[in-house]
């Protein structure tokens, strides 16, 4: 699948790849969108500390000066207050949700593997392919319990010498 940005020019065209439909996306690809988002999240703690006391006091000013304006300007400054507040916590979530990811699939990748590197083994060993041992090990199972006999046991609750009729 080809991926272009929309025609921007000077963009960069992703080229087809045949057989390379899935989405990847490294950690090293994820770190800075997170530096980003921290970044920008501190950058509007910096905003509005600057804006805050200076847009209160020229509403002040204006009020004072009997222009409706100065009204106007604090209602302003509520909503930026407000919006930046808003768009810092979703910066926030985006660096809190991003750093998670990493770790997770960094984890997930790691148990996969060792996984595949056991199920390998056990297969080789019991003459099963890789796939029917981790369908096994997905039920609890191992190579040995597939070549081992299976006894008669009545289910939980029945009677035992109903096993004795046949």
């Amino acid at each position: 699948m080809g991926l272009t940005d929309g025609g921007s020019a000077g963009a960069p065209e992703i080229p087809d790849t045949p057989g390379d439909d899935d989405l990847v996306v490294h950690s090293a690809e994820l770190t800075p969108i997170g530096d980003e988002a921290y970044e920008l999240r501190t950058g509007l703690r910096t905003q509005r500390q600057t804006a805050g006391p200076s847009s209160a006091a020229a509403s002040r000013a204006l009020r004072d000066g009997g222009l409706d304006s100065g009204d106007a300007l604090t209602t302003v400054r509520e909503r930026f207050v407000e919006k930046a507040n808003m768009l810092a916590d979703a910066c926030q979530s985006i660096e809190e949700h991003l750093g998670v990811t990493i770790s997770s699939h960094a984890a997930q990748e790691d148990d996969i593997a060792a996984g595949l590197r056991n199920a390998s083994a056990s297969a080789e060993a019991s003459g099963l392919s890789p796939s029917q041992v981790r369908f096994m090990e997905a039920f609890g199972m191992t190579p040995e319990d597939f070549n081992r006999p299976s006894e008669q046991r009545p289910a939980a609750g029945l009677n035992p010498a109903i096993m004795e009729l046949e």
